[in-house]
């Protein structure tokens, strides 16, 4: 058995598509700061300039779905800075100025309502390859369907439970996690549903996961 969303528990799920936002003109951009996973990009939005990513809200998460070619993020991309601390898909929008939230919606206000100089906080997804023998037993894992994801609400007793018990931490399966391939399939959350809900033996998640935050 499946455990779904078997709670009702609400998750929110909210899109911004932040090149919206001052649709022209130039800003610009400082030196990096790199900590582990997360570093810091420093931007300055003045009118007429935009931001140039996409934005996925739910759970404790704000992740960054696309970067766009232009804008402020591209900018700071292409300035010199080190691959590793250049904005890309699947990474964490952490803090803005230094104030961040565990609530993901409350982030992504942060950065729509900053103005001018900003330092944004950003870490580095882990992408877990989760192999999972199911053999008829219940997975323990409550899910809720996103646009392009299933997001981890909660684990109980069952084979991920079991699964966490083996692995150091980093690789657990946990709250606010996403899993965006099952058998590697990548689709729609509601297909990826499907393709775990029909799974009775073998099952294989690859994971999202951010470790050592808020």
């Amino acid at each position: 058995m499946l455990c779904c969303c078997v709670d009702e528990k609400p998750a929110e799920f909210v899109e911004l598509q932040t090149d919206s936002a001052f649709p022209e003109g130039k800003g610009g951009s400082k030196e990096a700061k790199e900590d582990g996973d997360t570093f810091e990009v420093s931007l300055e939005r003045k009118p007429g300039t935009y931001f140039g990513v996409d934005l996925s809200s739910a759970g404790k998460a704000c992740i960054v779905t696309s970067v766009t070619s232009d804008g402020l993020v591209a900018e700071w991309n292409n300035s010199g800075v080190a691959p590793r601390c250049q904005v890309q898909k699947y990474d964490r929008l952490l803090a803005v100025n230094g104030q961040t939230s565990e609530k993901s919606k409350e982030v992504l206000d942060m950065l729509k309502h900053t103005h001018d100089q900003m330092v944004l906080t950003f870490q580095r997804a882990r992408i877990n390859e989760v192999k999972l023998q199911r053999d008829g037993k219940s997975l323990g894992i409550h899910l809720k369907d996103g646009p392009h994801f299933l997001l981890v609400l909660g684990v109980e007793d069952g084979v991920v439970k079991d699964y966490n018990k083996s692995v150091p931490h980093p690789f657990q399966v946990v709250s606010s996690d996403r899993i965006i391939a099952v058998d590697g399939f990548e689709g729609s959350g509601a297909a990826l549903m499907d393709k775990v809900r029909g799974s009775d033996r073998e099952l294989s998640l690859k994971v999202l996961a951010w470790r050592g935050s808020v």
